[in-house]
């Protein structure tokens, strides 16, 4: 395909988005496209001497190409102040007549330019003998009404990648996620998230782009896996991943987070955990007893991203904990464990004032997510059933056709390239899982079909309750609603394609099994239970699990955890 064809191939894209009548004005030439220039940068060279008030709304048809085979094909459409444009081009000769040598004559090689004040700005002289071309001189600011945008970008060509990631990243900054609109990558590689329609879910599209930008950098990882991450943080700020060693838990945390956050390095924390955390020192620091006022913060930056995150609350923030139980997880992560439910304080020092700038207390702030990497073996401590309760338990298993797939063609993970390209989602991740009431009538009709998946989900989880109580595993209220929370955004995450009993499924494994441990006498009979009820629902995820667990007590014992 030949950039002729490419630029054939948009025009013919935005005629099924564009308003009619619109009055498009293709700037393709050498002297017409887009470019940098001081404090901004122009985005067409237009003739607009004939736009007039019976013209539709002006949309500006351009490229960039900040490298040779590397092209961004645009559209800037502006119809809310087309009476604005048309000022602004009444202006322009009219200061002429009165001697501005900024403007010229004519109208017919308007520059359109857009500056990091977010507005634009429109010029009927050269941009280059214009002193200051991106401030304002006369006349009402413009804003574009929206942003169709397509992209060309060739494999192996990191420079151009960075250079469009930034520009996009610039562009989405300008003008908000929500007018920036992606018809067409010719390539595999997605710069930013797709907006969602008006009145959709804002994460409607968070899947398919975290997935693709994974694949991008080397990460595989499936589509049913990513909803279950991303549901699981939504409904519980706390996760723990565990699993085999070596299988991608850290990696795919890790991969995540810093795909959603903007910027990583001060948004991400990743920690390995030692194995002599005896007390929260290690995350939240200690008033120095030898300098009064002073205060030692942990060198691992743990209570820099909380206090951070309090200071950004619409920003998401991360701190991983990898090899979470290499002590024993109570020991450190209790008073934050208890922060996160009670919503309460953690007191840092005695003082009234701060010490060293860090002050007498601190909540943990709700745009503050937790992901606990675990591996089992003789090093390893277990969870108590009080740690299990407050997250979800996501297991990481590899496969033979998963090695089969790795070992074709093996690569390392690249997660620098992914990051901050899931940004636009940010925000509304963090305020969706602020939410305090999801009840599942409110998934839409067109995931749920108009069920009443609240009742369905309340008749099956009295139920599995029925067979837990036998051994005293039952589960109380807080597992109950956070179970519904899930299955709230795992719908709306998942689109139409939803099914209930995968979210089901998905919670059992993750919120009801993990707590499930004891002897052959005890564990035996239950087990049984639940796999008949795994098998009444088709909850293929849980009823594998339940079939590993039972075959290990052939032992004497079995537990969710595996070595």
């Amino acid at each position: 395909m030949t950039m002729d064809d490419r630029q054939s191939d948009f025009k013919n894209d935005l005629l099924a988005h564009l308003p009619a009548g619109s009055h498009m004005s293709p700037c393709y030439g050498t002297s017409n496209i887009a470019r940098m220039v001081p404090g901004g940068f122009v985005l067409a060279v237009s003739n607009l001497a004939n736009y007039s008030t019976d013209s539709g709304p002006l949309c500006l048809v351009s490229r960039i190409c900040p490298l040779p085979n590397v092209e961004l094909y645009f559209c800037a459409v502006v119809g809310t102040d087309q009476e604005a444009v048309l000022e602004r081009l009444r202006l322009m000769l009219e200061q002429n007549k009165a001697g501005d040598p900024k403007f010229g004559t004519e109208n017919n090689n308007t520059s359109v330019c857009v500056a990091d004040d977010r507005k634009l700005y429109f010029y009927n002289k050269k941009i280059s003998e214009v002193e200051s071309p991106v401030q304002d001189y006369f006349g009402n600011s413009i804003e574009i009404d929206k942003f169709y945008y397509s992209v060309y970008l060739p494999e192996n060509e990191p420079e151009g990648k960075a250079f469009l990631k930034m520009l996009i990243t610039k562009l989405t900054e300008f003008f908000g996620g929500g007018k920036m609109e992606e018809l067409k990558t010719w390539g595999e590689y997605r710069l930013v998230p797709r907006a969602a329609p008006d009145g959709a879910f804002p994460l409607q599209n968070a899947i398919a782009d975290f997935v693709s930008c994974a694949q991008s950098s080397g990460l595989h990882i499936s589509d049913a896996l990513a909803s279950r991450l991303m549901a699981s943080l939504l409904a519980k700020r706390f996760l723990i991943l565990t699993g085999l060693s070596g299988s991608g838990k850290t990696k795919i945390a890790d991969a995540l987070s810093s795909w959603i956050c903007r910027d990583s390095n001060d948004q991400v924390k990743l920690i390995p955990v030692g194995a002599d955390w005896t007390n929260t020192e290690n995350l939240l620091g200690f008033a120095d007893a030898l300098r009064p006022g002073a205060y030692c913060k942990p060198a691992n930056n743990a209570l820099d991203v909380i206090l951070d995150a309090a200071a950004n609350p619409t920003h998401p923030y991360f701190l991983i904990l990898d090899e979470m139980n290499l002590s024993h997880v109570e020991r450190y992560f209790s008073d934050i464990l208890s922060a996160i439910e009670s919503g309460k304080k953690i007191g840092l020092h005695g003082g009234t004032e701060n010490f060293d700038e860090i002050p007498p207390d601190v909540f943990i702030p709700s745009n503050l997510f937790i992901i606990g990497t675990v591996n089992i073996d003789e090093t390893t401590y277990m969870f108590s059933p009080k740690v299990l309760d407050r997250a979800n338990v996501i297991e990481f298993r590899v496969t033979v056709d998963q090695i089969n797939q790795f070992l074709e063609a093996p690569d390392n993970v690249r997660i620098d390239e992914i990051a901050g390209q899931g940004a636009n989602y940010g925000e509304a991740f963090v305020e969706l899982s602020c939410l305090s009431s999801t009840p599942l009538s409110a998934i839409p009709n067109q995931v749920s079909g108009a069920t009443d998946f609240g009742g369905e989900l309340k008749d099956k989880l009295v139920e599995v309750f029925d067979d837990l109580a036998g051994i005293g595993s039952e589960f109380g209220f807080r597992t109950a609603y956070e179970i519904s929370r899930f299955i709230y955004f795992h719908g709306a995450l998942v689109g139409s394609s939803w099914n209930f009993e995968e979210a089901l499924d998905a919670q059992v494994l993750q919120k009801l099994l993990p707590k499930l441990h004891g002897s052959e006498r005890r564990l035996g009979p239950v087990l049984m239970k639940l796999r008949e009820f795994c098998l009444k629902y088709s909850l293929s995820m849980s009823r594998e699990k339940i079939d590993r667990m039972a075959d290990r007590l052939k032992d004497g014992f079995t537990s969710f955890a595996e070595a």
